[in-house]
Parts: structure tokens; sequence; C-alpha cells
């Protein structure tokens, strides 16, 4: 780890160390007994340099790891003479290894959490040369506070007792309430008058001020004839006439939407309070399980920003880097490198995006430098909210999240602050400035997100596919549906009987059964669900995998196929969305299809293209809240095709889907249908098992997915292919390609 790019220590600084911890004057720790050697330790260090970010899921990385080696440090240093060299090496990881565990406090293990806190403190102890040795005691005893119990091993409480005997013998602060845990969960009877308190009286805060600074000169006066009212007086003129007037301040108090913490005043009092929550902050988040949550983000924020605005403090450049530190570890981990949330929220994307983003915008105002790859994830996180957007500049409501707007549009205006895109100025303004993104449809491998649509105006088609990654096998391979004004079609999903939820973590890597191709006359998606359906046996070991065929500006092919052995009752689920406030009905004409009738909005057709004992239910009445299932009893395995057919205002298109008997061999499971609509006649053909040779009495292709257009004549207008190689029409051949290409497009002009 780069010491000076990530914290506040120097080298000389670990020099300074090496030095002391040379003469042996470490309290205590000699009886802390090495189970290595130096070079076993030095060896380590070199093969596995100490990481910026918490790799917690690594066991050399977890925090009792870290904390068993930081006490192996003393422990060596205690007992093994070491050339000036090899001082300095122990030095660095002893810094190295404090640092880290000051930064993080992820471990959803109170033992982990325990041990950790005992050797940072005893760190803080030990190492009184370095100015951050303070805060490591008090963040030490913070946490033994909150995590002493009375069950912990004796290997640990030999630590923890350590670190109270090390404060004791060299006459340092504890914190009062790691005392009271101390003595009531190990049993201990330890009277300490030296105490340090979460909340700090007027005196002991100005104690934390660098008083030598400039503007402070009334203040330390005021202090040095014992007028601590008067210093505070002074104080409070110093923030109204240094800190209220400067830039940081005035661009904080025009916050950018966020919540911004109350403490963070030009008083006093609030000074002091804000003083002590970073301070408290710094030493344990309010949660501090191993999970990071909207709140860590927002507290890791909370406490740069304190810091920025507050320079005057002691230990503000500490906290600065302490932040610093957090916030490019919380960017890195909570948003895939394409730029979505890791839990697949909006919700969190929008909460925790605008929480760091407040900090970064401070800091850039006051001079921080953040590493290059954060600036550039963050410009990647804001591209993610662009594409993401729907036509009426909201995100859509994917994830653990309510279906009230988010706007990408307010998100975006901060963007454009620092970057200077015309695309983020595009959707800030709502399409009024600026110019339109250069793409229309977007993938997201690593949060499996496909967006599919045909253009960047407020009629534009939409769509949205949970294809691949996630944590919810319920949630995924769910779509929302956005056209002509409205959403249309929010989380479809297909299930058996049993919709229960199945969990997997999110993983750094797209999804390897996912697909996804753009061409400029169509979009394709492919996703699979293989965690079964809930915990019905019969359900067990079913696999899902969906499909989304669009043909650009003008419908949609949504193709299922259930894996399996046996017969089963199988559905489609649709939630019709909400329409305008008038309302409109339902239709259900011949055949299954359904379409919604809003005579002041655009409206959805969706027809199957096989009806064969195919149940249609709707519930829930008109398109407020209305469920629409198709329901089917199959043998599997069983292939299900359905065209959603978006219609503007007004429009009277009625498409019509007709099955195609398709020729294939034995052990192909080949679909094909026509859907006819206005002048044109498309046709499908789709493999099911890769490529394949497959006929009907029309067409020929070889590959896996055909779509072709023909005119009332017959004449075929264009084509595309998904793995395609050879596809004709009536004995004439339209594309002929010397290998199978995975997307192909070829357009001819009509007539």
């Amino acid at each position: 780890m780069e010491l000076d790019r990530y914290s506040t220590i120097t080298l000389e600084q670990v020099r300074v160390l090496a030095e002391r911890l040379a003469k042996g004057e470490l309290p205590v720790v000699d009886r802390l007994e090495p189970v290595a050697d130096y070079e076993e330790l030095s060896t380590f260090a070199t093969e596995n340099p100490t990481p910026v970010f918490s790799l917690d899921r690594a066991p050399i990385w977890r925090l009792e790891s870290v904390a068993a080696r930081l006490g192996e440090a003393f422990a060596i240093a205690s007992h093994e003479p070491l050339s000036r060299e090899d001082w300095e090496g122990l030095a660095r990881i002893i810094v190295e290894h404090a640092e880290y565990l000051y930064t993080y406090h992820n471990s959803a293990q109170r033992h982990s959490r325990l041990e950790a806190g005992a050797a940072l403190a005893l760190a803080g102890c030990c190492c009184r040369s370095i100015p951050q040795s303070a805060a490591w005691r008090f963040a030490g005893f913070a946490r033994i506070a909150e995590a002493a119990e009375s069950t912990a091993p004796s290997y640990l409480v030999e630590l923890v007792d350590a670190a109270f005997e090390a404060a004791v013998a060299l006459n340092l602060p504890i914190l009062d309430e790691a005392v009271k845990a101390y003595n009531g969960a190990f049993n201990r009877d330890l009277k300490w008058e030296k105490l340090e308190r979460l909340g700090l009286t007027d005196t002991e805060f100005f104690e934390e001020l660098d008083l030598d600074g400039e503007g402070l000169k009334g203040v330390k006066a005021e202090l040095a004839r014992g007028n601590v009212e008067g210093a505070a007086a002074e104080y409070e003129a110093f923030l109204r006439r240094e800190v209220g007037s400067s830039e940081l301040h005035r661009a904080w108090r025009e916050h950018d939407g966020s919540e911004a913490p109350r403490s963070l005043e030009c008083g006093f009092g609030s000074a002091i309070s804000c003083f002590e929550r970073a301070r408290r902050l710094s030493a344990q988040t309010e949660s501090c399980g191993s999970g990071v949550t909207v709140q860590g983000v927002s507290e890791t924020s909370d406490t740069g920003i304190a810091a920025l605005v507050y320079p005057d403090w002691r230990d503000s450049d500490q906290l600065l880097a302490l932040a610093v530190r957090r916030s490019s570890w919380m960017l890195h981990t909570r948003f895939f490198p394409d730029g979505c949330h890791v839990h697949g929220s909006t919700r969190s994307q929008h909460e925790e995006f605008t929480h760091l983003w407040r900090f970064y915008r401070l800091g850039k105002l006051g001079g921080v430098q953040f590493a290059p790859e954060f600036k550039s994830q963050m410009e990647r996180v804001l591209e993610a909210f662009i594409y993401l957007s729907q036509p009426d500049f909201t995100l859509p409501a994917v994830g653990d999240c309510d279906p009230s707007g988010i706007y990408a549009a307010e998100v975006c205006s901060r963007g454009v602050e620092i970057f200077d895109r015309g695309d983020l100025r595009y959707i800030a303004s709502e399409g009024r400035e600026g110019e339109p993104p250069t793409e229309t449809s977007r993938s997201f491998p690593y949060a499996g997100y496909w967006v599919m649509r045909d253009c960047w105006r407020p009629e534009a088609q939409y769509l949205h596919f949970k294809a691949g990654g996630g944590r919810s096998q319920e949630e995924k391979l769910s779509f929302l549906l956005y056209a002509h004004g409205r959403r249309l079609i929010a989380a479809p999903g297909i299930v058996g009987p049993g919709k229960g939820v199945g969990m997997k973590e999110s993983v750094y890597v797209p999804d390897p059964d996912a697909r996804w191709m753009s061409t400029p006359s169509f979009d394709f998606a492919e996703g699979w669900s293989k965690g079964g359906y809930g915990d019905n046996d019969a359900m067990r070991g079913l696999v899902h995998k969906r499909s989304i065929f669009y043909v650009r500006g003008e419908y949609f092919i949504l193709h299922d196929l259930v894996l399996g052995e046996g017969e089963h009752r199988i559905e489609q689920v649709f939630h019709l969305a909400r329409g305008n406030d008038d309302g409109g009905a339902v239709e259900r004409p011949e055949g299954g299809i359904v379409r919604t009738d809003d005579p002041n909005s655009g409206n959805l057709v969706i027809a199957p293209a096989d009806a064969d004992g195919l149940e249609v239910t709707l519930e829930g009445g008109g398109t407020s809240q209305c469920e629409l299932v198709y329901a089917m009893d199959r043998s599997l395995p069983t292939p299900m095709n359905v065209l959603l057919f978006p219609l503007a205002p007004g429009a009277e298109v009625s498409p019509e889907i007709r099955l195609l008997e398709v020729a294939a061999d034995a052990d192909v499971l080949a679909t094909g249908f026509s859907i006819a609509h206005g002048e044109f006649t498309d046709y499908v053909l789709i493999s099911d098992d890769g490529f394949a040779e497959m006929c009907t009495s029309e067409l020929e292709f070889r590959g896996e997915y055909a779509f072709l257009r023909v005119d009332r004549e017959g004449r075929p207008l264009w084509c595309g292919t998904v793995h395609g190689e050879f596809l004709g029409w009536r004995g004439e051949t339209v594309v002929d390609l010397p290998e199978a290409r995975e997307s192909y497009v070829e357009r001819r002009e009509k007539g």
C-alpha cells in the first residue's frame, strides 16, 4: 500500500517508529509469544502487500487475520533482535496493518471485531511516535466497548488484557465505555482515572483544535487566560468569519438535493457536536456488520465533509484521509464496473451514489486528490443513470425499490458540474439541452441488465430486462416495458406452484449464461434461471430460459423455454401497469389475445403464438394493478412465445400471430410463427438447441434465431439472424454466409 497516498503517515514517521521499536521499550507485549519470526512475516508481507480496500472475503485479510499478524509483529519486536533495515520493515508492517484495521470495521463476527479492536488499541499505545496513534487507540477501545463479550476465547482475552495494561503502563487515556465493557465482560476491576469520553467538554474540545493555525490566535489567548467562555466566543466568531464565508461551506449549504448533516453549522455547540460525531464514526459506523449499508455510506460522506468544512481540527487531515479511503472502497465494492449497484436496487443506487457524490464534489472544491480510478468509476455510475433512464427521465423500479419516481435527471444534473458531457446535460435538462446519448440500447453485463430502446424522445419504446446476475431467482428474467408515454408492464415472471425466492451473491463477472447483442434493426437478449422454483419437490430441477427479440421501434417477441421432466402446470404472469387516472379497460379478443384500452395514452397488445389449451386469467379489473396469467399444462421441455406489441395513443393496429409447422431433426426443439400487421408479415424461427437446420413450407434456415419481413406480395424486405448462416424464402436465397455470425442484418429496397 502507498502510505502517502492513502493515509497521512509519512516514511519519516515510520523510520522514527522503527528507532523506538529497536530500543525495546514496549510495555506488556513482551509476554506475547511469537509463533513466527521476522523473516516469515516479512516474506508474507512482500508476497501479500496490504490492500488499499478491505478484502474481508479473503481469509488473510479478514479482521481477525490482520489483528493476529499485528499482535505477532509486536511479539517479534519484543523477542527478536533485528537489523536497522529489518526494524524499518517491521515498523511499516505494523503501520500498514494498524491503518487497515482503523479504516475498516466490517465483520459479522463479534470475536473478529473484538480482536481487531484490541490489536488496534495496542498499536495506539505502542506507536506513540506516530501522530495517528491517538486515533488508533480511541478507535480500538471504542470497538472493544462495542464487541466485548464474556465468551471470548482465552487467546483473545490475553490480547484485550495487553491493550488495557499497555495504556495503564504508559498513562494513556482509555475510553470510559471500554473500561465498563472490560470490567463487565471479563470480570475485571480496572479503576482508571485518565478517561476519555465520546462526549467532550468545552475544554476538551479546544484540545482537539490546532490553536496555532491561522485565525485562532484569539482563541488561544483566551484559553491562556483561563477564559473558556471567552475562547468559545472567539471560536464562534472565527467560524462565522472564516468557515461560514468559505466556498466550501457555501457549496455545502447549497447542497445538491441530499440531506445534509444538521450539525454542520457555524456555531460553537454545533462544531463540538459535529466533531464528536465524526470521531465516533471514525471508530465505528452505525452498522458495523459485514455488509455496508446506505447508512454506512452516508456516515462516511458526513465524516469527510466535516473534515473539509472544519480544517482547524487537529485531526482533520486524518479524518479526511479515512473518508477518502473508505469512500473509494465503497465505490469499488458497492458498484459493478458497469456502473450498476451490486444489490440490483435502483433505490440503493440512487441513495448511495448521492452520498458519495456529495463528498466527491465538495472534496474537489477542497483540493482533495482522489485517485484517477475514483473519478472514472463515478463517471461510469453516472453513465448507468443515463442509460437506465426511462423516457420520463426516471429510473425503473428494480430490486428492493418502491415504485415512486427516482429521477435520473436529478442525479445527472450533479454530474454536469464536473463532467462536461452533452448526454449528461441532455438527461439533466430532460431533453431541453445538450445532445442525446450516442447509443439507444445498452447492456450492463455485470449487473445483468439489458436496456432496449428505439430513441430518446418522450414517446420512445423502452424495455428493461433482468437477464443475469442478481440475488433473487424470482426477480431474475423479469422485465419492465415502457412505451408511448407510460409504463405498460411491470415485473412479469414465469412461475410454477410455490413462488419461492432463492438467494445468491452478486459477483464481479458477467453472467456466463446471459447473451446480448444490439444492431441498428434489432436487439436480442437471453438469460437463464437455473435455481428452480420454491421448495416444491415437483418444481425442483426445472430450468427456465428467456429471450427477448426487439424489432426496433415496433414490438417485442418474448420466448420462454422451460426444461425438465414430466408434465407441469406452467404460468406466464404479466403485471399490467397503472394507466392514466381515467383508467381504461382490458379487452380479451379470441385466441388468448389481451389488449389494454386506455383512450388517452399508449396501449399494449399481448398475443400468445400457441393458444391451444391456454387458460387466460385477469385479476384486478382494469389497467390499474391488473395481473394477466397465461396458464397451461405441458410436458417438458416446452417453449412459449408471446408477442408484446405497444400501440401509440389512438392506434388501431391488430397484429395476428399464427403458429407455423417447423421440420427439424428429432433432437432439435424448434418453434416458428408468423406475425401479420399492417402491410407486412414477419416470420420467426427459433431453435432451443443451438445451431440447427429448420424449415417450413416457405422458409429454410440454418442457425438459431431468424426473423424475416415480407410485404403483401411476399417480397423479402429485411431479415435479422442470431447465430445464423443461411436463410431461404420460397426457394430464394436471402442470406448465405461463409460461416455463422453472432448477429446479422440485411435490408432490401422495397419493390
